[in-house]
């Protein structure tokens, strides 16, 4: 089966990409102190390119020093110091045969005051969000004349740092969907009320980003389609904040759903229906004239591919998808469905690592993830006899790595079936996808050359 959509050539704005599959920002905590790119950050997003993404959208980098603290979480790009950095990162991107974007950020009340370089975090309202509750600084005009040309210079930088584009953060609670939002805008003057007027900072801030950089550096808008609260965004504001950002000069939408009340809208777990945004992706693109991305639990190539042959959205974004498997696309496109390691959207290496444990992005089915280099097999000069006790997944996972970089492995299970713990999840209601998560690890062992044995 070739997916002849989902790996025809795309454009956003005058920039050409080689297919319609997005990585999307996820925040990794793989920078170094201070917000600066690391060498595993550089590994995690190259082994991405390689396994064939179009367009790779690097996570949040801060635009101001009020959302960004000295702990190693979010890039920034609020000085100029952070541009080596990321010219060494889109430089690697490039020359692995990918598309480096970058995403413009700031959290507004999303965020405590000891995670920021300023003394106090900032919002359009003095609204505390319901998971960080600390009371936000109401910005002045001036405080938003500010942040506005904050967004400029970091575009400006992210341009001079090799950037194709960068993509401004307005979904998921953070400023930007503060102001559109009447969840979390209560203003009376300009920037608050009427939707014109909540979406005027967005604007604004569009604008600035063209002038400073150029009206052919394309500029991206996430945005969530639906906060699911009361008062929050829902898609008949939403597509009329979408024709206002087309207006303003934005190249596509990329649409999300939730803020931080909602967060299993923002990172869908397994009981959240794969696809779930798409109609309401296809929705705002009846109603603008400019590219659409679709994020929201797309792991599946084959699905992938009709959302483009029907015309719910031009591009598809498979953030953990490629987490699980970096190979995603490669796989795909060669239609190698069944060695696609999908992700069973668990949350466990990814966002729950991120936020509830502080580390970096890792993934349960991939512990590569963020360590890449550590796991790269390397051919052995004097193959060793292996055996490798337990067929779950760690067991499954380490026998292929070790038998990929030349070794003899052997891998006993002392049970009737491989998966370990992972197979006793499987047998709940709507957990298919781990059983075909286990399904693919077995076979690529047996395909590396390990001897697997059972009952053993």
């Amino acid at each position: 089966m070739i997916l002849k959509s989902l790996f025809s050539a795309g454009t956003i704005c005058d920039l050409k990409l080689k297919n319609r599959v997005v990585f999307p920002p996820i925040a990794t905590a793989l920078c170094e102190p201070g917000g600066i790119v690391s060498k595993e950050l550089i590994d995690y997003h190259v082994a991405r390119v390689k396994g064939g993404c179009g367009l790779s959208i690097v996570e949040i980098a801060a635009v101001h020093p009020s959302t960004i603290g000295l702990g190693k979480f979010g890039l920034g790009l609020f000085d100029d110091r952070f541009i080596p950095g990321l010219n060494e990162l889109c430089l690697a991107i490039k020359i692995a045969g990918g598309t480096p974007a970058i995403q413009l950020w700031h959290a507004g009340r999303q965020i405590n005051s000891k995670d920021v370089m300023t003394d106090y975090i900032v919002a359009p309202s003095p609204i505390p969000c319901p998971l960080c509750r600390e009371k936000p600084k109401e910005l002045t005009i001036e405080e938003i004349r500010e942040l506005i040309e904050a967004y400029g210079d970091a575009a400006l930088r992210a341009k001079e740092a090799g950037f194709e584009a960068v993509e401004v953060h307005g979904a998921h609670g953070y400023l930007v969907c503060q102001f559109l939002s009447n969840y979390s805008n209560k203003r009376n003057d300009k920037y608050g009320g009427s939707v014109i007027n909540r979406s005027r900072f967005a604007v604004e801030i569009v604008k600035n980003i063209k002038e400073k950089t150029g009206y052919k550096f394309p500029v991206i808008f996430r945005l969530s389609s639906e906060e699911f609260v009361d008062e929050g965004l829902d898609i008949v504001q939403v597509k009329q904040i979408c024709s206002i950002l087309e207006s303003a000069g934005v190249d596509a939408i990329h649409v999300s759903a939730g803020n931080y009340q909602t967060l299993h809208y923002i990172v869908p777990p397994i009981d959240v229906p794969a696809a779930f945004n798409v109609k309401r992706a296809a929705a705002i693109k009846e109603s603008v004239n400019i590219p659409v991305i679709v994020a929201g639990r797309i792991n599946d190539p084959i699905m992938a591919d009709r959302i483009i042959s029907e015309n719910q959205a031009d591009f598809v974004s498979v953030g953990r998808g490629q987490l699980a498997d970096p190979d995603f696309c490669n796989k795909a496109r060669n239609g190698d469905f069944g060695s696609i390691l999908k992700c069973i959207a668990c949350n466990q290496g990814c966002i729950g690592r991120l936020f509830f444990e502080k580390k970096h992005v890792s993934c349960m089915l991939n512990p590569a993830c963020g360590r890449e280099r550590d796991f790269d097999p390397v051919a052995v000069e004097a193959p060793k006899k292996i055996l490798v006790a337990g067929g779950g997944p760690g067991g499954l996972t380490i026998s292929w790595i070790f038998s990929l970089s030349g070794h003899k492995v052997s891998l006993c299970e002392k049970s009737s079936s491989f998966g370990g713990q992972l197979a006793l999840a499987a047998t709940l209601p709507g957990r298919e996808v781990i059983c075909e998560a286990i399904r693919v690890m077995v076979g690529r062992a047996k395909n590396a050359g390990v001897q697997l044995r059972l009952q053993t």
